[in-house]
């Protein structure tokens, strides 16, 4: 009852017959009455009857089995199949996740690398770089998030920029309370604001201020060139006078101290011409003052172009009046005194003239001329003239100490002297 039709359709047509009928009515007697009439059938009977019908049965049973082994030998191909299927879907959906992995890690992999190099960039203060964005997981929230950051110190640096160049007009964007950078930035521009205002004020102050210093300084200036001037004028009316006095005096000596008084005038009134006529109020230089001093000296003394003259200074001499004073007196004395005495009976002579510098305060002047040189008593100190004196005070005054040396080609000074 329980096999397939094909199998009860087997049994019914091959299990039949006479002999399955009988065999089919002496099993109901052995179930009615638990035991067979032996006048039914003889034993021999039973016994070959019975084999026939289980011969009938067992090619029932031999079908069923051949179609039990077809079908399971179907079902093992449908099985293998649908396994092979089963293999081949997951094959794919591991191909499939395969690809997708590799498509995943790769957009991570750019996302990544994008977010790393422009966090390298961060840190050495290049703020161009931005992340790619590949999706919108959780690498890709993060990825705009990085981007949104970016774009924060970005605005924040153009904002920074702009304040550095003196805009603090230029608006910085805060994002909350907890931006601190930005918060920063807006207390620096308006700290920066309020510091400009009061640079601004501090700077008109100063300008008014130095507007009065440099009328005051214009003033002291023309005051100072005004008695530098007047100096000058009292100093060439005294040279005037004794000049004129010595016109009235026949005393050849008194004539000659008149004169010498009127040359050591004029080198005092030329340092204060210099100096009105000049820039510096307060510094002579050396070059031109001696070049006047020479014309005049020797338009004084009446050489013409008799005596030559030339000097050898090293550059940018100059020396306040302290200095000056003193050194233009003993310049005047020792070119007095060879063009008074060294030439006398010649027609031509040479005067040289070289100042160069030892150190920062110390100085050395080298003066010597081709004349007739110097007596023995004059070198040792023994000839007590008021120019040979003169010339020791001077150089005293400077700090200095002189060498002199003398003989029939002309007379040498060696004079070091110290500015402090």
């Amino acid at each position: 009852r329980l096999a397939p039709t094909e199998e009860n359709a087997t049994y019914r047509s091959q299990f039949q017959g006479p002999d399955v009928n009988f065999l089919r009515a002496l099993i109901s007697a052995v179930k009615e009455q638990r035991e067979v009439d032996a006048s039914m059938i003889a034993r021999e009977d039973w016994w070959t009857l019975s084999m026939a019908a289980l011969e009938k049965l067992k090619s029932v049973e031999d079908h069923s089995l051949a179609m039990i082994v077809a079908n399971t030998a179907e079902n093992a191909r449908n099985a293998r199949m649908r396994l092979f299927i089963v293999l081949a879907a997951l094959i794919g959906v591991v191909g499939a996740v395969l690809v997708m992995g590799v498509m995943i890690m790769r957009g991570l992999k750019n996302t990544v690398t994008g977010v790393t190099r422009a966090a390298r960039s961060i840190a050495v203060g290049d703020v161009s770089g931005h992340a790619p964005v590949t999706s919108l997981d959780e690498i890709g929230r993060m990825a705009i998030s990085f981007n949104d950051m970016i774009d924060n110190i970005r605005s924040l640096a153009s904002s920074a920029d702009a304040i550095g160049k003196g805009n603090y007009d230029t608006e910085v964007t805060v994002r909350g309370p907890q931006d601190v950078l930005g918060i920063a930035l807006s207390r620096m521009k308006g700290n920066l604001r309020a510091a400009r205002i009061r640079s601004e004020e501090q700077t008109l102050a100063l300008k008014e201020e130095k507007a009065r210093l440099e009328q005051a300084h214009e003033r002291i200036q023309v005051l100072i060139k005004e008695m530098h001037h007047r100096v000058k004028n009292n100093l060439q009316v005294i040279a005037s006078l004794l000049r004129l006095q010595a016109g009235t005096i026949a005393d050849e000596r008194l004539q000659y101290a008149f004169d010498q008084s009127q040359n050591r005038v004029t080198s005092m009134a030329l340092i204060h011409e210099r100096l009105y006529r000049g820039d510096e109020l307060a510094m002579v230089e050396v070059g031109p003052y001696l070049h006047e001093l020479f014309a005049e000296l020797v338009r004084l003394n009446d050489v013409n172009d008799r005596i030559r003259y030339g000097t050898e200074l090293d550059d940018d001499l100059a020396f306040g009046l302290n200095i000056m004073v003193p050194l233009g007196l003993l310049f005047n004395e020792l070119i007095t005194n060879s063009l008074k005495h060294a030439f006398v009976g010649r027609d031509s002579g040479t005067i040289a003239l070289a100042l160069h510098r030892v150190d920062a305060t110390t100085y050395d002047l080298f003066y010597q001329d081709d004349g007739v040189g110097m007596t023995l008593d004059q070198q040792q100190g023994s000839d007590t003239t008021l120019g040979f004196s003169l010339i020791e005070s001077l150089v005293e005054q400077l700090n200095g100490r002189m060498a002199v040396n003398g003989d029939g080609n002309g007379t040498r000074y060696h004079i070091r002297f110290h500015t402090k």
